[in-house]
């Protein structure tokens, strides 16, 4: 269990990061067929 939390408390920022970038890169290629299909 300590070793588990040492590596998410070293890794965190790291994986905020990941996070933020595909949660935004899921939001952008939604919208984007979104707009895609609107202009058809």
């Amino acid at each position: 269990m300590r070793h588990i939390r040492n590596f998410l408390y070293n890794n965190s920022d790291i994986l905020t990061a990941l996070a933020i970038l595909i949660a935004a890169g899921l939001l952008i290629a939604w919208r984007m067929q979104v707009l895609m299909g609107y202009t058809g």
